[in-house]
């Protein structure tokens, strides 16, 4: 018997597929199921069509990721860390911090799992990080990571260069976010009485 498959059968089929299968394994497993459907000419037609449309909508996603990938590559992301003596941060940076603040220097969400970091960044300095956009489109965004006396050189560094880039207003205002988590409200005095 011809069936479409539905969803994906381990050794079988993968979803969308057309194969003839034997009739008692399609009848007692694979319908019943809802796993696959009888290959009649309308559904081999609806297949058709959905395969057009994804194509469309893939080559949509391309031309979509291309553009991200081009503006990706052109940022540095810079994250501020706290360290120790030693050079270690405390804690780690983590693909979804990377995330965070590469989304909002490109304007466009990117999800945490597109980052391929294999483990936490847990020193200072500079890395260069694979983005996997589609299974077609991947680039690199280069990460730097500071501690919190270093922000402050590399920020009077930049505005100082005539051509500040996207890097040197991520710096910034990554020092003056920490500025502004450093400052805590003044204690008033007891009073005496």
């Amino acid at each position: 018997m011809r069936v479409v498959f539905v969803e994906n059968v381990i050794d079988v089929a993968s979803a969308g597929d057309v194969k003839t299968v034997a009739n008692g394994y399609a009848r007692n497993y694979l319908l019943p199921r809802k796993l696959a459907i009888p290959a009649t000419p309308q559904e081999l037609k609806r297949l058709e069509e959905r395969k057009n449309a994804d194509g469309k909508r893939e080559a949509k996603l391309g031309t979509r990721a291309g553009d991200l990938a081009g503006r990706i590559a052109e940022v540095n992301v810079v994250i501020n860390a706290r360290t120790g003596t030693s050079g270690r941060i405390y804690g780690a940076v983590t693909n979804a911090r990377i995330a965070e603040e590469l989304s909002r220097l490109v304007g466009q969400p990117i999800d945490r799992r597109k980052i391929r970091l294999d483990e936490p960044i847990r020193r200072l300095g500079d890395y260069q990080l694979e983005v996997h956009l589609t299974k077609d489109v991947t680039t690199n965004v280069k990460v730097t990571v500071l501690g919190e006396g270093q922000l402050a050189s590399v920020m009077a560094t930049e505005e100082n260069t005539p051509t500040a880039n996207a890097r040197a207003r991520t710096t910034k205002e990554a020092g003056e976010e920490s500025a502004r988590s450093a400052e805590t409200p003044e204690e008033e005095p007891a009073s005496g009485g």
